[in-house]
């Protein structure tokens, strides 16, 4: 029971990790391509 409720937890976290990691990762690549369009528009 002890291993199926930590098996549990841990499903959770890395569930909870693996979203916020996306999170970041489409925020930081929406900035980079704001920062690309804006150096394209001002040389």
């Amino acid at each position: 029971m002890a291993k199926f409720d930590y098996f549990n937890f841990g499903a959770r976290a890395w569930l909870r990790v693996c979203l916020m990691y996306g999170v970041l990762s489409a925020r930081l690549i929406e900035d980079v391509e704001i920062l690309m369009a804006a150096a394209a528009d001002h040389p």
